[in-house]
This record gives structure tokens, C-alpha cells and sequence, in this order.
């Protein structure tokens, strides 16, 4: 049975490459758009959170309004910190869409990664019109999803009321 984390990232087996150097699991293609460090398997080492990027040019595209947009999209990679290498935990190229989607009348979600508490949180920020955001904890050689949060704002209010919030401990 797959983990929450794996069918929502389509979850690749852990791996372990004698390697202390963080580039060297990144693929070929592959830039890092953003490195984040935490404790995610509470062994008192710091592990690191990969959000990556394809730089496939076929993936450029035109807009008529925002000119040149990379629509390449992003992937995560997660290293657990072994002291003398690292070990995959866990890896998927394409997860999240590009930054530079198309968001209606507003813009697309935010993506933002987070440890905290030793936990990867995974949110999407929407400006005014609020937030959602998915807690994964690391069990094993897995990932379980044990919390959801979501804020909701109306479109035509400025000045920060919350219309509805949900927030689910599993």
C-alpha cells in the first residue's frame, strides 16, 4: 500500500548513494530552485528538502500580456543526512506546476516548502483569497499525510477577513 505523500508525489524507493554533495542527485536537466533544511527524521541531523526544476526550452511559452514564461515543472527531492552521505528518501520531477501558470482574474498559487516541528509542510498561498496546506511526517522509509489546513478569504474584502477555516489532524 502506498503512502499519502507517495500518490500524492508519485513516490520513488529510497536509495542510498555514498555521496555528501546534494548536486549529485540532482538529474540532468535539472536546476535547484530552492534548498530547505530540517530535522525530518528526528535524528538530531538536519535533512534537505529539494525543489527542483526541469530547463526543458520546448516548455517556454509566449504570452500575449507576461511575454516569456518558463512553464517547466518543478519537482522535489528529499535527502535524509547520514553524516558521511545521504540517503533518497524520496523523488518525483514533476509534482508542481510551474510558478508562472496562468491564475485567472488573480495569479497561481504560491508553492511554498517547509520544515517544521519535523514535519514537511507543503502549502499553496493565494494572496487574499487564502492558503491551503498539507503536513507529511516521515514514518520509516515513508511519508504519511497526518494534516490539512485551509484558509479562506473572500475575493472582495481587503482588509484580512477570514471567512472559513479548516484544519484536519489525521
Amino acid at each position: 500500500m502506498k503512502s499519502t505523500l507517495a500518490i500524492f508525489l508519485t513516490l520513488i524507493t529510497f536509495s542510498q548513494i555514498k555521496t555528501k554533495s546534494v548536486s549529485n542527485f540532482l538529474p540532468k536537466g535539472f536546476i535547484i530552485h530552492e534548498e530547505i533544511k530540517g530535522d525530518l527524521n528526528r535524528d538530531g541531523i538536519e535533512d534537505v528538502v529539494l525543489l527542483i526544476k526541469a530547463t526543458d526550452k520546448e516548455q517556454f511559452v509566449v504570452d500575449e500580456y507576461r511575454g516569456k514564461l518558463d512553464r517547466n515543472r518543478r519537482g522535489i527531492i528529499i535527502l535524509f543526512d547520514k553524516k558521511d552521505s545521504f540517503e533518497l528518501a524520496l523523488k518525483n520531477l514533476d509534482c508542481f506546476s510551474s510558478e508562472h501558470e496562468d491564475g485567472g482574474v488573480y495569479y497561481a498559487p504560491e508553492l511554498a516548502i517547509s520544515i517544521k516541528n519535523g514535519n514537511l509542510n507543503i502549502s499553496y498561498e493565494h494572496g487574499r483569497y487564502g492558503s491551503w496546506m498539507y503536513v507529511f511526517k516521515a514514518i520509516n522509509t515513508d511519508f504519511k499525510l497526518i494534516g490539512y489546513e485551509s484558509v479562506y478569504r473572500s475575493n472582495y474584502v481587503f482588509d484580512g477577513i477570514t471567512f472559513d477555516e479548516t484544519s484536519i489532524n489525521f
